[in-house]
């Protein structure tokens, strides 16, 4: 752990990533905005980005600490002025390497320089009164003041919303419920994908899987316990590894990758990760876009950085009409979600997303769904996969499509809360196999 003295600015990088994540950012981009322009040393940048997402994580449960110690509870306080309060208390409870009265001082003279001077003295007395109570705080008793309901009670102390508990309980039951929650509050394994086009690869996988960090593997995707002691950033540069989570190479896998019919559509690309892993794996009779340019950018970017075959890429919209003259035999839809099924890795959805957004997510997923199955040849295919756990947009979804269509049917499915003890990240995914067995009419 960094000492106190070198970990004042990635305090103040913590907080404006954060804050800016709250207001509607991606996590990730706002601290790779502050941390490029920070000057920090890779282990104060790593310190800022273990504050950034662990505070995230455990958000709703530092929320419920600081209200059962501010007195008017009514009162509106800065939102900086929480926050604080928040990262303060996160460091009193997890960081047993700084000294407790380090965390203090630093976030009160934080509070009284940019805050007021008067939040600066109810902010030492919160954090006074928090120190002498950790033992207390740290039991489920804590947690179970006013006796609350159970979804109000796991809310408070798994740090998640409860339409989110509540959504988890009556979809998938108590016991699946309380282990996504317990794992969401775990971070995950650090994901490594080794690029096996490279004449490198075969010597670098022996050397990752050689690593004591090393966790598990699924293929050449490893998972890593913490950072590995090895240069990250030169075997990126040098196209040899991508980041990214072993369960999508698991997945795949269990969808038969391998033998998926060419040409592939991959309609939903984004960044390109799921593009690339494709390329890797020999799959290059493909086609990739996306709704948003930049995306493609990317994309392209990716490609580059790897030194794979550039395949075709162009914007198109996937809930509309295909732009392609003629069907691909497997399309391939990534599809947008809710992301619960991925909080562990980005904690900041669960701070963003309200049941509303989920069903106007969940209208797209449907539209793109019907589009695509319109296009698809007689004895295509199509993959459906989020990384939500939601039966609205997983297999409620799947279900209503091949109700109203009878030339489609199921091949595979493969469901998020399936094999829980099996799952060594805490991240969840949903897939289903369709195929088009027949032309008819499908209905909007």
């Amino acid at each position: 752990m960094t000492k106190d003295t070198t970990a004042k600015q990635a305090r103040t990088v913590a907080i404006k990533s954060i804050l800016r994540s709250l207001q509607g950012e991606d996590l990730q981009a706002s601290l790779n905005i502050e941390l490029n322009k920070s000057g920090m040393t890779d282990q104060d940048k790593n310190l800022a980005t273990m504050i950034s997402y662990n505070y995230l994580r455990f958000k709703g449960r530092l929320d419920y600490i600081v209200s059962q110690y501010i007195h008017d509870k009514n009162k509106k306080l800065p939102d900086n002025f929480n926050l604080c309060l928040g990262l303060g208390i996160y460091e009193i409870l997890h960081l047993e390497k700084i000294p407790y009265y380090a965390s203090v001082n630093w976030y009160v003279g934080y509070i009284k320089q940019k805050v007021s001077k008067r939040l600066a003295k109810t902010a030492n007395a919160i954090f006074r009164k928090v120190t002498g109570e950790v033992e207390k705080i740290n039991t489920e008793d804590f947690y179970r003041q006013g006796k609350p309901s159970e979804a109000t009670f796991w809310s408070r102390f798994y740090s998640c919303p409860e339409w989110i508990v509540n959504l988890w309980i009556s979809s998938y039951g108590r016991s699946v419920c309380k282990k996504m929650l317990e794992k969401s509050l775990q971070a995950p394994p650090i994901g490594i994908r080794i690029n096996q086009t490279m004449p490198e690869s075969t010597h670098l996988w022996q050397s990752l899987y050689n690593l004591p960090e090393m966790r598990h593997n699924r293929g050449y995707t490893f998972a890593f316990t913490r950072t590995p002691n090895i240069n990250l950033h030169k075997l990126e540069a040098n196209g040899l590894i991508s980041r990214q989570s072993p369960e999508i190479e698991n997945l795949f896998s269990k969808l038969n990758m391998g033998k998926w019919e060419l040409p592939i559509w991959d309609c939903c690309a984004g960044n390109g990760n799921k593009t690339t892993l494709l390329l890797e794996k020999g799959l290059r009779n493909l086609w990739a876009s996306d709704l948003f340019w930049d995306k493609i950018i990317h994309c392209s970017r990716e490609i580059n950085r790897l030194n794979l075959t550039r395949p075709p890429l162009f914007t198109a919209n996937a809930a509309e009409d295909t732009p392609l003259k003629k069907g691909p035999s497997t399309t391939l839809i990534d599809a947008p979600c809710s992301g619960l099924g991925v909080i562990n890795r980005r904690p900041d959805i669960k701070w963003k997303r309200n049941w509303k957004e989920v069903q106007t997510i969940n209208r797209l997923q449907e539209s793109i769904l019907i589009k695509q199955a319109r296009a698809l040849p007689i004895n295509g295919t199509m993959l459906y996969i989020t990384c939500t756990v939601n039966p609205e947009e997983n297999e409620n979804l799947i279900t209503n499509l091949l109700d109203q269509n009878s030339n489609l049917e199921l091949d595979q499915e493969i469901r998020p809360q399936a094999n829980m003890d099996d799952n060594l990240s805490g991240e969840y995914f949903y897939a289903a196999v369709i195929k088009k067995i027949k032309n008819s009419f499908i209905k909007k």
